[in-house]
């Protein structure tokens, strides 16, 4: 095989190499390009796939201005060392392996720069000197669940039930609030309670036994709690029910009768 046709053959491995690990990087949806270099080092850092395994290493990083979601936002540096094989151009056992180098510019939605799995995969020569970049650290704020919110929701549910108090959705949030654990993580805050009291804000206020419903969390993560007939109750729904444009995570979703949290056929 000529020399030429080597070396398209190892360019091409490597390109598909990268193809894969885009492929392999997910959905995070970030606000920067470093959402996704994040992505692309935890997922080359990984196994990689059967066919393309890693190996690949990100050397650059570089933001770009953009006033639409599908505009790039930045690009992404990669360079992939030459196949192991005798046939490579260059020696890849030796100080100076042979290597190729692309890079790939990303919007919001992911890969910019078309529709098939290749395109906007774009070969560059190896910047001299190049090393292994890592992504800043995500340092935004996320709301999670805590771990002991069924537990701190089903004890405000249970006190209210045998002491009238709290009375109010807001004193039930608050007083649920007041129970949560703070989770772990360095950026994460607990996610706030939302409560729903039947009759509030009629002339003779809730009762005890009023029915009472509570949401913590989001689609993806969601506990449902509701107060009704003198028990406190979990309450669970089919994950497509909880998204939005659906029932939803809401405390109205706790109260929901059985027919309406049925799963759609």
């Amino acid at each position: 095989m000529a020399a030429g046709d080597t070396e398209w053959q190892q360019r091409s491995l490597a390109e598909a190499r990268v193809v894969e690990l885009v492929k392999q990087m997910g959905d995070p949806r970030p606000d920067d390009i470093n959402g996704w270099a994040r992505a692309a080092a935890e997922t080359a850092a990984g196994s990689g796939s059967d066919v393309y395994p890693s190996g690949i290493e990100l050397i650059g990083i570089e933001a770009r201005q953009s006033e639409q979601l599908i505009e790039p936002f930045g690009a992404l540096t990669f360079r992939v060392p030459a196949a192991d094989d005798p046939a490579v151009v260059g020696d890849p056992d030796g100080d100076d392996p042979a290597a190729y180098c692309f890079t790939v510019a990303f919007d919001y939605y992911g890969k910019a720069g078309g529709e098939t799995p290749s395109d906007g995969i774009n070969s560059i020569d190896c910047p001299p000197g190049a090393v292994s970049v890592t992504p800043p650290p995500d340092t935004t704020i996320r709301s999670v669940v805590s771990a002991n919110t069924r537990e701190a929701v089903t004890a405000v549910l249970l006190e209210r039930l045998a002491t009238g108090a709290p009375t109010t959705a807001a004193e039930v949030e608050a007083a649920i609030s007041a129970r949560l654990e703070q989770p772990a993580g360095q950026y994460e805050v607990a996610a706030e309670p939302h409560a729903l009291v039947e009759g509030e804000g009629q002339s003779d206020g809730p009762g005890a036994e009023a029915r009472v419903g509570v949401a913590v969390g989001t689609g993806d993560d969601c506990v449902l709690v509701k107060s009704e007939n003198g028990a406190v109750a979990d309450v669970y729904a089919p994950r497509v029910l909880l998204q939005a444009g659906e029932l939803g995570c809401r405390p109205e979703t706790a109260l929901a009768s059985d027919e309406e949290l049925r799963p759609p056929h």
